[in-house]
């Protein structure tokens, strides 16, 4: 198991660092973070980035699980404590995006779109991937927060 979360931690490193440096290459070819917000395909990459760190910081919590020592402790409550509050708002996400959705609301982000605005076959796929996304959400983001907690114990 130790083999594999450690593949695992130098491939999302090094997954992280590529994303991290197109974003740096995309922002130097827009000449400004500014310009840059405004290109969708830019902030994608940070998000790939975000989450391949959040992985890494999850493998990095299974192999100090194996450790012994104060320094895993203090490390493993360092990683929880900057992987849970991300895992808590992204869980709060995906919990608004499923109850809005079984409510038969429309939301972007946390703003609720009305109905007369969207046509109706466009409404259907959007409450379809509203439900599969927060469903997703919930699970990933969750079980990776409880795995970090988790190696605590």
């Amino acid at each position: 198991m130790n083999e594999f979360l450690l593949g695992l931690l130098i491939f999302l490193v090094v997954m992280t660092g590529l994303c991290v440096a197109m974003f740096a290459r995309d922002v130097g070819r827009l000449r400004s973070v500014q310009s840059a917000q405004n290109d969708g395909f830019v902030w994608w990459s940070l998000v790939y980035a975000m989450l391949g760190l959040m992985g890494a910081l999850v493998c990095t919590a299974g192999l100090l699980r194996e450790q012994e020592g104060n320094w895993r402790v203090v490390s493993l409550v360092l990683i929880n404590m900057l992987i849970q509050p991300l895992c808590c708002f992204a869980v709060a996400m995906g919990g608004f995006k499923v109850i809005m959705a079984l409510t038969a609301r429309i939301t972007c982000g946390f703003r609720i779109i009305p109905r007369e605005d969207i046509e109706p076959d466009l409404s259907r796929a959007i409450w379809l991937n509203s439900v599969a996304g927060g469903t997703m959400g919930l699970l990933f983001f969750g079980s990776m927060g409880l795995a970090c907690l988790l190696s605590l114990l």
